[in-house]
């Protein structure tokens, strides 16, 4: 069975042979800078998902907010000084 097949039975809520895995877990695939630096020191490799040989890739999208101005889509009063990140998400300053 190739790792094609037993990811597609876990999404046709099968059981697959094997747990299906990757290291890309999070809101930015990859490692961060340093963890991949100690990765190509450690194993001179530059791609985990090749070196590991991951079940699956990730692919995602460059998702932003399209808002002028997030504050606008808030019914509360916003905090002076708040911040907002590119999804339009506001954290008090």
């Amino acid at each position: 069975m190739t790792p094609r097949e037993n990811l597609r039975l876990l999404l046709d809520g099968e059981p697959p042979s094997w747990v299906p895995f990757t290291l890309d877990v999070g809101s930015i695939p990859g490692f961060t800078r340093p963890v991949q630096e100690r990765f190509e020191r450690e194993t001179g490799a530059r791609d985990p998902a090749e070196h590991f040989d991951y079940d699956f890739r990730l692919a995602s999208v460059a998702a932003r907010s399209t808002l002028a101005d997030p504050r606008a889509c808030y019914r509360e009063r916003v905090p002076e000084g708040a911040t907002f990140d590119e999804w339009g998400i506001g954290q008090a300053g």
